[in-house]
């Protein structure tokens, strides 16, 4: 898994941010695995829209709590 890369650009920091199907890729899960974690609230999440959205951090901090 890449580091989280972040730039700041004026004041503001973006963050890479991954899709479910990433995350689902990343953990060889089925993405509705993801969403169903997520909604659960064992994986942290954003909601942008109608699509859900994960920060790396997060993602790695789930993988640390549950190996």
């Amino acid at each position: 898994m890449n580091n989280i890369s972040s730039i700041q650009e004026e004041g503001m920091v973006i963050i890479d941010l991954l899709t479910p199907n990433e995350v689902a890729k990343i953990l060889k899960v089925n993405v509705r695995t993801v969403t169903n974690l997520i909604r659960a609230g064992e994986l942290k999440g954003v909601k942008v829209g109608r699509v859900w959205r994960i920060k790396e951090e997060d993602l790695q901090a789930f993988i640390d709590e549950n190996q």
